[in-house]
C-alpha cells in the first residue's frame, strides 16, 4: 500500500473545481497541487472532482496557497482534502 504522503504526478487526471476545469499538477492522499487561471482565496473551501476514464473521485478541499507561476497568467493552488471517504481513499490511488 502507497504511503499517505507519496505524491503521485496528476497530469493524466482530469478535473472540475466548482464546475470550472483545471488542471492536476500532483495528487495524494491529503490533498492536490492545481492549475487554475484564477487566484483562490485562501482557506476557501470548494468542491473538487478527479476525474479519470471511468472513475470519479469527488472531494471537498480547502486552499492552503495560491501564488502566481513565474513568467505566466497561471495560478499553483495547493490544496488539501478535508474528509476523504473510504471509496475515495481507495480510489485516489487508482486513479493514477
Amino acid at each position: 500500500m502507497k504511503s499517505r504522503h507519496v505524491r503521485m504526478d496528476g497530469a493524466h487526471i482530469s478535473a472540475r473545481l466548482d464546475n470550472r476545469p483545471v488542471k492536476v499538477s500532483n495528487v495524494s492522499l491529503t490533498g492536490a497541487l492545481l492549475l487554475v487561471d484564477e487566484p483562490l482565496a485562501v482557506e476557501s473551501r470548494s468542491t473538487l472532482v478527479l476525474l479519470r476514464e471511468s472513475m470519479t473521485v469527488t472531494v471537498n478541499i480547502q486552499v492552503l496557497r495560491s501564488d502566481q507561476e513565474s513568467g505566466s497568467s497561471r495560478w499553483l493552488v495547493a490544496v488539501i482534502f478535508l474528509s476523504l471517504s473510504d471509496e475515495a481513499k481507495k480510489l485516489i490511488p487508482r486513479l493514477c
